[in-house]
């Protein structure tokens, strides 16, 4: 259980926790996510890692195409070789998405993703596209 903000566990009270219970109430409180620690030397190579707290900032990229792997575990080797076909191609970026790790937005995934084994999604770099990505 993560302490209220600005808590620690020793100090979580029935103060805070009415405190917490009231930012809920006023939806001032951000909704808890699974969010996998991702340090930068995790992006270095061909697939870029993405976690629930980065995604939307990385699959809305205006600037660039977004192949996104939804997978179990480890990347699915596939997607490495994928990955190194198009390392030369500044304009795309291709992405894996650990749903062990992480929880996907159900707003833009639909429910039965939990499902599934792999699924790859592309996100066109047209700003308009990026809000219906494309399901292979």
């Amino acid at each position: 259980v993560t302490p209220v903000s600005g808590t620690t566990s020793d100090s979580f009270n029935l103060m805070s926790a009415s405190t917490f219970l009231s930012r809920v109430a006023n939806m001032s409180e951000p909704p808890f996510r699974k969010s996998q620690h991702l340090a930068e030397a995790d992006n270095n190579g061909p697939v870029k890692l993405v976690s629930a707290n980065t995604h939307n900032s990385v699959v809305t990229n205006p600037a660039k195409d977004v192949l996104i792997c939804l997978h179990y575990g480890e990347v699915p080797h596939s997607l490495a070789l994928v990955a190194m076909l198009f390392s030369d191609v500044v304009d795309i970026d291709i992405t894996a998405f650990d749903l062990s790790a992480n929880d996907p937005d159900l707003g833009i995934y639909p429910p039965d993703i939990l499902k599934r084994a792999e699924t790859f999604y592309l996100y066109p770099a047209d700003p308009m596209a990026k809000m219906k990505p494309i399901r292979y």
